[in-house]
């Protein structure tokens, strides 16, 4: 698909192909990185304090939480836990 676009008085030419995305394997930036300076997206699996965790978006409290698998606590708002997580991959690995 060619589509011409005008850009500050100058037509430039830009060149689309079909590229095939699975909708569910997108994951929104959270605006925030890992210990490692790495961007965490909804969907990363991080571990954080020997335990490990999924980026979900509550939508009740409008924020990024990690649900953890664990019985006494279920999850932590990112402001909780700070920049001492790290990402180990994602939901769609």
């Amino acid at each position: 698909i060619e589509s011409t676009l005008q850009n500050m008085g100058s037509i430039e030419r830009f060149y689309f192909t079909d590229i095939s995305v699975i909708k569910d394997s997108i994951g929104q930036f959270t605006g925030l990185r890992d210990k490692n300076g790495v961007d965490i997206y909804e969907g990363d699996i991080i571990k954080y304090l020997g335990a490990t965790g999924v980026v979900l978006y509550e939508s009740e409290t409008a924020m990024y939480m990690v649900k953890f698998d664990l019985p006494m606590v279920s999850s932590y708002s990112f402001d909780s836990i700070g920049d001492s997580l790290e990402i180990t991959g994602n939901i769609h690995e």
